[in-house]
């Protein structure tokens, strides 16, 4: 069994606007995530545009996101 949080999301700017990545330790491709989102009803403008890959989801003390250290990585790649 996965322990800790499988999935997170953050914002990376680009040119016109900001796009979708995924963070995750799960071997998830872009098809199946963002075929998911359609599934679940969300429209096209949600979609992922990159899945970066970690050991685990980093979190802060309160077991809550860590969402700076996902920028962080965002800035190291």
């Amino acid at each position: 069994p996965q322990e800790g949080h499988a999935l997170a999301v953050e914002a990376m700017p680009e040119e016109s606007g900001s796009a979708i990545v995924l963070f995750t330790p799960l071997a998830l491709t872009l098809a199946e995530v963002n075929a998911a989102l359609r599934g679940a009803g969300l429209s096209s403008l949600y979609a992922v545009r990159r899945i970066v890959r970690v050991d685990v989801i980093p979190l802060l003390g309160s077991g809550k996101t860590d969402y700076r250290a996902l920028k962080d990585i965002l800035a190291q790649r």
